[in-house]
């Protein structure tokens, strides 16, 4: 499994991703799945591209990884015992709705975050369409760098060898299709109309 190890020397930049997604306490524990899901489930080919790590593929199974770790914390939301407790008092026999009205937030919020990521995967396989090679030879591989090296133009332009217009115009036209693509679903999801997603 030499080509663990070297997935493995990036174990910061995971932690980070991890972080990034809003998952502080459990990152350590995610990252871990994520090791134990490259060694059952991917191979040397998956995971190393050209020498180097693929760094899209391995956040893409921390992302999904987070996902499932909100998921599974949502199903059984943490309230604090003093709000449980004020709702039920103060409900009587629940004619004023107060303790459903807890309740109807959390699913709420719940669906709000499953419309984000709804979102979050279409945005991933439009990013995925990006290569097609009749019509965009090269934007799939060159948006990825760009957004997931932190490379600028002129730094990809020096590793890729394209020119730093064609590359200007490159991320100009994903971008725009990109926004495109998901205007629709950001519109319903700023007028939380997250059904509709």
């Amino acid at each position: 499994m030499d080509w663990l190890g070297q997935v493995a020397k990036h174990h910061t930049v995971y932690i980070g991703y991890v972080k990034g997604m809003g998952v502080t306490t459990q990152a350590e524990d995610i990252v871990q799945e994520m090791y134990l899901k490259l060694h059952k489930y991917a191979s040397a080919d998956k995971c190393i591209t050209n020498g180097k790590v693929n760094k899209h593929y391995v956040w893409r199974i921390l992302y999904n990884l987070c996902i499932d770790y909100r998921r599974e914390g949502k199903k059984f939301n943490v309230q604090s015992l003093d709000v449980i407790d004020n709702a039920v008092l103060n409900a009587g026999d629940y004619d004023d709705g107060r303790f459903l009205s807890i309740i109807e937030y959390q699913q709420h919020d719940c669906e709000k975050e499953e419309a984000f990521h709804e979102m979050i995967n279409k945005l991933l396989l439009k990013i995925d369409e990006l290569d097609d090679p009749l019509k965009y030879p090269y934007n799939k591989e060159l948006f990825n760098q760009y957004v997931y090296s932190d490379m600028s133009y002129r730094g990809l332009h020096a590793a890729t060898k394209i020119s730093t217009s064609s590359i200007f115009n490159t991320m100009k036209q994903c971008k725009e299709y990109l926004r495109d693509e998901i205007r629709e679903d950001l519109e319903d999801f700023n007028n939380e109309q997250y059904e509709l997603i």
